[in-house]
């Protein structure tokens, strides 16, 4: 069973996975100069869901 997660967890979860996708969206467009910078980006969101917003499962 999944327990609910509380506004400071949210807030936490939320603050967590924009700066995690933030911090490899600039790595990968600015510091490697890379042109797949969109699909690098989707991924990272994907497993920031998953890692920030399912914490409890």
């Amino acid at each position: 069973m999944m327990r609910s997660m509380s506004n400071t967890e949210l807030t936490i979860s939320i603050i967590g996975a924009f700066l995690a996708t933030l911090i490899a969206t600039f790595f990968t467009s600015i510091i490697l100069e890379s042109v797949y910078a969109p699909m690098v980006l989707a991924s990272t969101g994907a497993s920031a869901m998953l890692i920030f917003g399912l914490p409890h499962s």
